[in-house]
Formats: C-alpha cells, structure tokens, sequence
C-alpha cells in the first residue's frame, strides 16, 4: 500500500513539472501594435447632397458631417474593454491597475474629430482613469495618408488597379448590389430621375494623389456605406434606408459595392504601398522596439487610431487578407488591424502574428454584448510589397 502511494505521489509530481515545463516552453507577447478605425460617424455628405441622390429625404442625424457620434463612441469603449482583457490575460498588460508608464503609446489622426475622439474613447475603455495621452498628428503629417510624401505615378497606378480589376470595374456582385441599393435608395430613379440611377459602367482614373472609381459603382459605395452607417447607430429600423431595411442580411446584400471600391483604390498594391508607406514603417519600428517619430520604441502597446483606408491600405502593403463573420464591411466601424510580436521561448525566435478584432455589424447597433470577436489574418508575403516576413522571420 506504502509503494502504491509513492507511485501516486511520483507520478502527480511528474504530472506537476510536466506542466510547468510545457508553460514555461510556451510563446511569450512581447509587442503588439494595434491600428484602429474610427467609431461609427455621420455620413460626410451634408443632407442636401445625399437628398439629391434619394427618392425621400435622409435622416437628420445628432452629428455634424463626419463626426463621431455619442453610440459610435461607446463602441469604441468597449473594443478598448474587450482588448484590455484579452493583452491582460495574455500578460502584456496588467490585470489591475494602471499600466506602467510608457508601457502604451496612443497617436491619432489628428486631421478629424471622429479619429481624435476615438483614440479618446478608446483608452478610457483600454484604462479609464488612467494617465495615458493620446497624441494627434499635426496637419500634413503622413503618418496616415503617406502620398504626401510618396505620391502616385498617375499612369503607374491607373494600370495597377485595372490590372487588379482584370479591365472589369463592375462584377456580377457589384450589379446585384447596385440593383439592391436602387430599390431602398430611389426605386423608379432609372425611370422618373427622382433620386439616382445606378445604371452604366464604372471606369477608374487617378492623380497624384487618389485612385478614383467614377459612375454608378462610386456613387452605389457611398451609399451602401451610409445605410450600413444609420444601422450601426442604432437608428429605429423605420429610418434605416427608409423602413426598406430589415436586417443586417439586406445590408450584407449591398456590401460588394464599398467592398469592390476599397479593394481597387485602397488595396491594390501600387497604391497601398504608397499610401501606407509611413504607418508601416512605423508599425515594423514599433514591434522591433525601435524609435522613431512617433514614438520612443518603448512601449509594447502601440495604437494608432485612423480610418478605413488605413487598413484597407495595410492589407494591401503587407500582403493581407482576412473575413469577417457576421460583418459584411471588412473594415467597418470599431475594427482593429492587430499586429502582434511572439517570441517563442526555447528558441528566442521571433514571429508575426495578425489578428483582426471586430463587432458584428448587430454588436454595433446594440452595444451588447460586451465582447469583440477575432478572426485571424492570412499573410501573403509573395505579393506583398512590404515583407512582414522578412522582418520577424515569417509569420
């Protein structure tokens, strides 16, 4: 009976250093930088513009055009929630308390209230009460928008996107989202001109400094943004796209027309790799721990708040890719573009891992409930113009 006790005992603790020599084999977080859309805004278009394109008149919202609105924030909040409890549990971040100083670093788009006030919002969820400043960028600076500094060959980049598009702007999906948006937005427009036609070709064009998509296709983005806008702020379903939309489903429906837009002018790789020349710089310099402009290397929480473009442009320049369940806008309100630095602790390899944090576009309207989901990235270093690969040691 003794030697069988022993055995028990031998073997627990056998059982209790296996354990404990597994955890400490385990990947270590040692950085993470996070970009970050803005929250849920107005449209940009005042009503009178947007009343022009409609057979009735647009709602009024509580904003002026382009600005955060008070539901946007709390949504920016809870991401800055749900984030810190996930880096604390992983221990880049503390359980408790305040972080260290110079442990996050906040910069944001200092050019619109609707970046500034998000890099806001979100650190009063990321650690409310706590002293982190947020730094906004001054007017021209390229952190966001890098063809300041990195502007287009017109040519160049007219080529790459008709390239990308195989000389065939519209698609079968953009037609039937085209012909979704028709029957909420003007639905005899073709026919009595009241409100627009989103009937024709599409065609690109560009300048120094944009990639333009011009015809029904540009106008159809607009729009599918803007309905997919009042359901994110909770506006009562009979003034979402005018009582004509039910659910989430029917903007899913109109979606391939903001997705086929910012996926050609925003994501083709001539373009992105321009655009977003600064920020990922930037980004590689953060996650190395170096300094630069827009930081002194130490922290391991960088955050940098912007918009849509931003990371349309980063998937573009870096070669990534990555679907959303339940949220048919890739880079909607809210979303986070995660980049993360593991090192693994036999080795003392270091690693790239992207991580997309996200509200459905019903977690957006409600504000409930109090998580965010994650999708992983795909990281396609071959057609990247931006190797993530190379600087970690692959992904």
């Amino acid at each position: 009976m003794a030697r069988r006790n022993y055995d028990c005992v031998f073997l627990a603790l056998a059982a209790l250093l296996a354990a404990a020599g597994s955890t400490a084999a385990e990947p270590r977080l040692e950085r993470v930088v996070l970009v970050e859309r803005h929250g849920v805004r107005s449209p940009t278009q005042t009503n009178a513009a947007l009343d022009a394109l409609s057979a009735e008149p647009w709602p009024v919202w509580s904003a002026a055009p382009g600005e955060l609105t008070a539901h946007g924030a709390q949504g920016v909040q809870l991401m800055g929630s749900a984030i810190r409890r996930g880096y604390a549990a992983k221990g880049l971040l503390p359980l408790t308390g305040c972080p260290a100083p110079g442990l996050v670093a906040v910069t944001a788009d200092g050019a619109d209230q609707r970046t500034r006030e998000s890099a806001r919002w979100f650190v009063r969820g990321l650690a409310g009460g706590c002293d982190i400043r947020v730094t906004d960028t001054n007017d021209g600076d390229p952190l966001f928008d890098g063809l300041s500094s990195h502007p287009l060959d017109p040519k160049a980049a007219e080529a790459a996107v008709k390239a990308k598009a195989l000389d065939r702007v519209d698609t079968p999906a953009t037609h039937a989202a085209e012909a979704a948006l028709q029957a909420v937005v003007a639905p005899r427009g073709c026919e009595t001109r009241k409100g627009v036609c989103l009937e024709g070709d599409s065609t690109i064009s560009a300048t120094t400094d944009a990639v333009r998509i011009r015809g029904p296709l540009a106008t159809a983005s607009t729009l599918a943004e803007n309905l997919l806008l009042e359901y994110a702020q909770g506006m009562p379903l009979s003034q979402v796209g005018w009582g004509r939309i039910h659910s989430a489903a029917d903007l899913a429906a109109m979606a391939p027309a903001h997705e086929r837009v910012s996926d050609l002018t925003r994501r083709t790789p001539y373009v992105a790799e321009r655009r977003a020349a600064v920020l990922a710089r930037t980004i590689l310099d953060s996650l190395q721990g170096r300094a630069d402009a827009y930081g002194d290397g130490r922290a391991r929480l960088a955050v940098f708040v912007g918009h849509d473009t931003n990371l349309a442009n980063l998937a573009g320049a870096f070669g990534l890719s990555w679907t959303l369940e339940d949220q048919p806008d890739q880079t909607a309100p809210a979303t986070v573009l995660a980049f993360e630095l593991w090192i693994d602790a036999v080795t003392g390899a270091r690693s790239a891992k992207v991580v997309v944090f996200y509200q459905t576009l019903d977690q957006l309207r409600t504000l409930t409930p109090e998580t965010v989901r994650q999708a992983d990235a795909k990281v396609d270093c071959g057609q990247a113009p931006i190797n993530l690969c190379t600087a970690f040691g692959g992904p």
